[in-house]
């Protein structure tokens, strides 16, 4: 095994990890509202990209209305929404406010969750080492979320036990204040991704090792390893990260989401 993965190696394994929590937030509000006048066709609506029956549906969406309201009740996110539909419209673009905030919901907790304290962002891996092993379909999404769909994302969220979910809600409304009032953040970067890589790389026995580097850094960069090379990766390194000492656990954490994060 190399002593540390080169750059294009470690950064493909962040890809996906820094969408930390993919989901649709800044729609709750709405749909407290329409449920409120008895509009519930147009939650289903909303709703029927998650895949989800309508129980676990309406547990996930429940949770994040009770949960979220710090990130999305604040004026200064329906100010975000505001100005970006008006550019739409000075462009004259079909300007759709909950399109545009379902996609603010996302960069602004995906954004955010770096800017955690400590705790807080070992918190949130926990979280996510547990739905990357619940779920196979979630897990691959840790890796390069841009073949996933909502419904892929959702069934790791759907299988989290109550007191998970409310702590992911929670975990991601402080990750999306903190982005909106630029607050909070640690540095950490390249080289502490790649010493983590190594010292998890070093735990593992030969055959897995070994399986390990051809995904990290394949012999042929122009074929994508397997769902199954992919989940196999993201579970080796979430599992080897909460074995890491805690000052190395930490930093590795913390490079998971800030490698590859726009300032």
């Amino acid at each position: 095994m190399t002593e540390r993965y080169g750059k294009q190696g470690r950064i493909s394994l962040v890809v996906g990890l820094i969408s930390a929590v993919v989901t649709f937030v800044l729609v709750s509000q709405g749909m407290k509202a329409w449920r409120a006048r008895g509009e519930r066709r147009r939650v289903e609506v909303l709703t029927a990209a998650w895949g989800l029956d309508p129980a676990a549906r309406d547990r996930i969406q429940s949770v994040i209305e009770r949960e979220m309201k710090a990130m999305t009740a604040s004026p200064r996110t329906q100010q975000l929404v505001d100005a970006r539909v008006a550019d739409d419209k000075r462009a004259g673009k079909p300007a759709d406010p909950l399109a545009i905030a379902k996609e603010l919901g996302r960069e602004l907790v995906a954004r955010g969750v770096r800017r955690l304290p400590d705790r807080e962002l070992e918190a949130m891996q926990q979280l996510r080492t547990k739905i990357a092993l619940a779920s196979e379909r979630t897990c691959v999404c840790f890796w390069d979320p841009s073949g996933c769909s909502e419904a892929d994302i959702l069934d790791g969220l759907a299988r989290l036990s109550e007191p998970d979910l409310t702590s992911w809600a929670q975990l991601s409304a402080a990750a999306g204040v903190a982005e909106l009032e630029h607050k909070g953040g640690v540095a950490s970067g390249e080289d502490d991704l790649a010493d983590g890589l190594t010292t998890i790389g070093a735990t593992l026995s030969d055959a897995e090792r070994t399986r390990f580097e051809s995904i990290v850094e394949p012999s042929d960069s122009g074929k994508p390893p397997s769902k199954d090379e992919r989940c196999f990766a993201v579970r080796t390194m979430f599992t080897g990260a909460a074995k890491l000492p805690a000052p190395a656990r930490m930093k590795f954490t913390r490079a998971l989401f800030n490698v590859g994060t726009a300032p």
